[in-house]
């Protein structure tokens, strides 16, 4: 079983259906999502006087929230909650603007010493509780061996 939801104007991110958890409802189920980045992406998801982000809250209906910068630290936090169908909507809509940015950067292929993580190239660190990683990894390693083989990672 899984939902779709709409695009949002401009820059849309492609249209992918959102995965509905056995036993879950994404209707009435609600779920927090972190993400840890670079701070250099987080301008364009804040977009000139917060006009993207606030695009990608109206489009999908969830919270979507980048923490303040801190001293000494290169990397902020992108909070994205709410209903799960909202939050995926909203997740999906984040992630494609950094990806597009990545891809279309010139840094990208550059030094950006600071990002270089297992063979190089900027990354998006997934914050997961402790208490969800058995729904990630699920029995007998079946939900991660499913997501390696449909994303070929």
């Amino acid at each position: 079983k899984e939902a779709t939801g709409a695009e949002s104007s401009g820059s849309a991110a492609p249209e992918i259906p959102i995965p509905v958890v056995p036993g879950g409802n994404p209707d009435q189920d609600q779920i927090e999502i972190r993400l840890l980045l670079n701070s250099k992406w987080v301008g364009g998801i804040i977009g000139k006087g917060g006009s993207v982000i606030a695009e990608y809250r109206n489009s999908s209906g969830a919270h979507i929230n980048v923490s303040n910068s801190q001293p000494g630290s290169v990397e902020r936090t992108v909070t994205v909650r709410g209903l799960a169908t909202l939050v995926m909507l909203g997740l999906r809509l984040v992630v494609h603007n950094i990806l597009s940015q990545m891809v279309t950067t010139t840094t990208y292929y550059q030094s950006g010493q600071e990002e270089k993580k297992d063979g190089g190239g900027p990354s998006i660190t997934l914050l997961i509780p402790n208490g969800a990683i058995g729904a990630i990894v699920g029995k007998d390693n079946v939900v991660m061996k499913l997501i390696v083989e449909q994303t070929k990672a």
